[in-house]
């Protein structure tokens, strides 16, 4: 089987079909990204202070959670951070 097929391929869908929230999410609980990357071997989170790129100020590793989500969660408020995924 192609790499095209497999992608296309119900045994695809049924491992890493997802509906959940992704994106990053802020609120009384801090703040949480979640990515879709099923065929990641890692994904890392930049973060910058500005919106036209400049220096990453900080970088966090996503954890592997189901159906090929990549997630980090802190209790911070991030909100007016700008953000980038680094996917491997």
């Amino acid at each position: 089987m192609t790499q095209n097929e497999y992608f296309n391929s119900q045994a695809f869908a049924d491992t890493y079909h997802y509906e959940g929230d992704l994106g990053c999410r802020v609120g009384a609980f801090g703040t949480s990204f979640s990515v879709w990357a099923p065929t990641a071997s890692s994904v890392i989170l930049n973060l910058y202070e500005a919106g036209d790129g400049g220096q990453v100020i900080r970088k966090e590793n996503l954890i592997a959670a189901d159906r090929g989500v990549w997630k980090f969660e802190t209790k911070e408020n991030l909100c007016g951070m700008y953000y980038t995924y680094q996917v491997t």
